[in-house]
């Protein structure tokens, strides 16, 4: 068996350490209670129980792609435990609002972590080029990997249960416009693929802890969705 390089081990738990320190901005900008507010680190880690609980073990029947044949549940976990490293760096930063220089400092931190990563022995069959290639895609607005676009919808699908368990547990104040913003996170037009879509239904829709902010009528008086 190869020798594990246990410094470059400690240099990337170090990372995950000062993920586990930054909150999410989106609930800092919302007002949920400063003790309550989850880090990236803690983010990462309920993406990965979504994926880990949720993913089947093959796209087929019922959830089958047209590129289900390059689907890998493992990859996908993997992929969702590294997805926001490039936040240690340039920090939590609301979406659609980074500078250039924000953006090109965020992939050169993923790109070192994927080198460092996936260079350690017996790590994954992923190369540490394949790896960033894949966070790269999941990064763009429409993913043509079908890993990187199922990753990428669990990432929204979080978002928007925590904030609606931060509604019902009175940790935040709302109204109708912030549930249906959250709602917004997760509409046909990001949530594409089937198991996406079965996984929201199951988290949301039809999450019994939700029926009290009456998520469905406020998604159905909606014009696109009466």
């Amino acid at each position: 068996m190869d020798k594990i390089d246990i410094d470059k081990v400690n240099e990337i738990m170090a990372i995950a350490y000062q993920l586990a320190e930054i909150p999410r901005t989106g609930y800092v900008k919302r007002h949920v209670q400063e003790d309550s507010i989850e880090s990236i680190a803690g983010h990462s880690a309920r993406c990965m129980q979504i994926a880990t609980f949720m993913l089947p073990d093959k796209l087929t029947g019922k959830f089958e792609e047209q590129n289900s044949s390059e689907y890998s549940k493992f990859r996908i976990i993997l992929l969702l435990a590294f997805h926001d490293v490039g936040e240690a760096t340039v920090g939590d930063i609301v979406r659609g609002t980074k500078t250039e220089e924000q953006v090109n400092a965020e992939h050169m931190a993923v790109k070192k972590f994927t080198e460092e990563l996936f260079s350690l022995p017996a790590r994954s069959d992923w190369t540490p080029e394949e790896a960033f290639a894949v966070w790269e895609d999941m990064d763009t607005k429409n993913p043509k990997n079908i890993n990187a676009r199922i990753a990428k919808e669990i990432d929204y699908i979080q978002g928007s249960v925590r904030y609606f368990y931060y509604c019902i547990g009175n940790q935040v104040k709302f109204d109708n416009n912030d549930l249906l913003e959250w709602l917004n996170e997760v509409s046909d037009e990001k949530i594409k693929t089937k198991i996406g879509r079965h996984i929201r239904k199951k988290l949301i829709y039809d999450n019994a802890d939700f029926e009290k902010l009456g998520l469905n009528e406020i998604l159905a008086s909606q014009p696109n969705n009466s």
